[in-house]
């Protein structure tokens, strides 16, 4: 969640079953150097005063900062999941300078080499301010948005890391324009624990950034759910696939790809 007044009505809602354990938020509206309006029953993670990133953990969840990866535009948290094939994840609530060219800070780069080089899967919740069609969000050519588009596509590729986006609801909504440049990103491994990712539509946030909602599977024992492609109906399959709308690139990737296999018919 970005720019939000409503840290507490997200972290605390009308229903205790939906109670976040991690709220991520970006440019937070914050008084005497802190964030503003933080629930009693969570913590704040953040780096410097006025920060533009923080991260609200229920007091109940093992986690703590990483203050040596911390910076003004990135919180960390180390989560401990209990989980015997699972035992630690890094959370991190990260802000793109929209006024950069270049969206990946050295302090982004150095928080991913961390994760990779202790085989800790990784979660970035970002407003990415960028625009591309891998994420729904086709860029106005030539403008400061597309080349941060293009530079954030190259470097998922080059770390390895996948999108948890699903859809083209807009995550952005402002009386000026609405946009997808909110993102989830995630390590390959978390691919399928990370479930139910949804823009909130109804959400109040007296924001111009939707909510952002998912949920991380940290069970010890993970079902993996696999095709019996000898039932599988090729007929309806090639039926689907002749009416399907494909994105068009000039180029592909392995991310496109993966991105283009989400948005593939189901049946």
């Amino acid at each position: 969640l970005a720019s939000s007044l409503l840290i507490e009505s997200i972290a605390e809602p009308d229903e205790p079953s939906r109670r976040p354990d991690f709220v991520c938020v970006q440019e937070p509206y914050c008084y005497q150097g802190g964030p503003r309006v933080v629930p009693r029953h969570m913590d704040v993670f953040y780096a410097t005063e006025t920060p533009r990133a923080c991260i609200l953990v229920w007091k109940n969840v093992r986690a703590w900062e990483l203050p040596h990866l911390m910076s003004r535009d990135i919180a960390v948290a180390l989560v401990e999941t209990g989980s015997p094939d699972l035992k630690q994840i890094i959370l991190a609530s990260v802000h793109m300078d929209c006024t950069l060219q270049d969206p990946i800070s050295d302090d982004l780069q150095l928080l991913t080499d961390y994760a990779q080089q202790r085989n800790l899967p990784l979660v970035i919740c970002t407003d990415s301010n960028a625009h591309s069609t891998l994420w729904g969000c086709p860029p106005e050519r030539g403008t400061n948005a597309a080349k941060r588009g293009e530079a954030l596509e190259e470097w998922l590729i080059s770390q390895t890391l996948d999108l948890a986006n699903d859809g083209t609801e807009n995550t952005f909504v402002s009386a000026v324009g609405q946009s997808i440049i909110d993102l989830t990103i995630h390590s390959p491994i978390l691919r399928d624990r990370i479930g139910g990712w949804r823009v909130n539509t109804a959400a109040t946030t007296n924001s111009d950034h939707r909510r952002i909602e998912f949920t991380l599977d940290t069970r010890a024992t993970f079902a993996r759910k696999v095709r019996n492609y000898e039932k599988f109906d090729w007929i309806k399959w090639y039926a689907l696939l002749q009416g399907a709308k494909w994105a068009t690139h000039t180029t592909w990737n392995p991310v496109k790809l993966e991105q283009a296999a989400k948005n593939s018919p189901r049946f």
